[in-house]
């Protein structure tokens, strides 16, 4: 009842009890959850109008399957942020963080009513979470959680699921999993890793799969190859299957036979690109046809084509074309991971040269991508 919004230090003080010691997480945590969430509302009857503190707390109705309230107050975190009269240091939580959880709320809500047999309803709410999972991929906080989060929503709805519909679901998931690919950092490699092994488990479990599979390429479905070729490697982990059953060589021919019939396929396209820099590592050329086909055919080129655009440019000697990319990765990516430290080494008259995404000193901004 004492809070005073405008110190700044005070609120800082509270956000620090609330988030990181009483909460669910924090060192002095109070149990059970349920508990705590009057002390949020309390904290914001006094004023406290933090983004971050009402994430915080939309998050634990979230748990608790309380939808609507979970929803309103992530509402109320994008009002702090959108109001151009606020106080700075009210607006401490990232707007791509809260349109996930917004989404994760809308794929809950969504599998709750598909559970329901409210089919027409469900599949609102999932088209809604797939909007904002995609939108919370880009920002200056680039995250691997948008990316688990849909392809986790796809593998419960598959789940609830069966037949052709399970699959293409459960494709689905897995090419969600693909468009992480360089759009993520290490750290969140490891959760990805995970989601995938589930996947590919629902999908082993499956009877008679190698059959549905072969019905779906005979009718012309082209995730009848996507995922034979998915089914034949895993790419980020070793799923329930011994490394030994995996084929990287037949993964790709299975993929490339696909696009032969398909060519417009994005996802067998992008898991083409993908596999072929492990099969063919040293065949730029063929790496850079595929990207260019991607690129025609996609309507929103993701960050991690746009550098692999400009790598492999770089590696064919096509220097201006190199810099059109990385110029465009500039704009259109504040947060990449690839943005920092040497993540590629090319050659330069048969010298290894490091090949850098950090803008250095002294630099252009368009000079420090392609600087050695």
């Amino acid at each position: 009842s004492n809070l005073l919004p405008n110190n700044s230090n005070e609120v800082e003080t509270v956000r620090t009890l609330l988030l990181h010691r009483l909460g669910p997480n924090g060192a002095q945590r109070i149990s059970p959850p349920d508990s705590f969430v009057p002390i949020f509302e309390a904290a914001f009857e006094a004023g406290m109008r933090d983004s971050a503190t009402l994430h915080h707390c939309a998050l634990l109705l979230l748990d608790k399957g309380d939808f609507d309230g979970a929803e309103s107050y992530l509402n109320r975190a994008v009002e702090v942020l959108n109001d151009p009269n606020e106080l700075t240091h009210f607006k401490t939580e990232w707007r791509q963080m809260i349109d996930n959880s917004i989404a994760n709320v809308a794929a809950r809500r969504g599998l709750n009513l598909q559970k329901m047999g409210r089919e027409s309803d469900a599949i609102e709410e999932f088209q809604r979470a797939t909007t904002l999972f995609r939108r919370a991929r880009t920002g200056e906080f680039p995250t691997g959680y948008p990316f688990y989060g849909e392809a986790l929503m796809s593998l419960r709805r598959a789940d609830y699921s069966s037949g052709t519909t399970r699959l293409i679901l459960l494709a689905g998931a897995l090419q969600v999993i693909d468009q992480s690919e360089g759009n993520v950092g290490e750290e969140d490699q490891a959760s990805l890793a995970e989601i995938e092994s589930r996947i590919v488990e629902l999908l082993s479990d499956i009877p008679k799969l190698d059959t549905l599979l072969t019905d779906m390429v005979s009718s012309g479905d082209p995730n009848g190859s996507y995922l034979q070729a998915r089914c034949s490697t895993n790419i980020y982990a070793s799923g329930v299957r011994t490394a030994s059953v995996y084929s990287l060589d037949g993964a790709y021919s299975i993929v490339m036979k696909a696009l032969a019939r398909t060519p417009q396929h994005i996802p067998c396209l992008r898991l083409a690109s993908r596999l072929h820099r492990r099969v063919h590592p040293n065949d730029w050329k063929g790496w850079w046809d595929l990207l260019q086909r991607r690129k025609l055919l996609e309507s929103e080129m993701q960050s991690s084509l746009l550098f692999d655009l400009g790598l492999a440019a770089c590696q064919l000697g096509k220097y201006v074309d190199a810099k059109l990319y990385f110029e465009q990765l500039e704009r259109v990516s504040i947060g990449h991971p690839r943005r920092t430290g040497a993540v590629a080494i090319v050659k330069d008259d048969d010298q290894d040269r490091r090949f850098v995404g950090q803008v250095q000193t002294g630099l252009s901004r368009t000079e420090g991508w392609l600087r050695c």
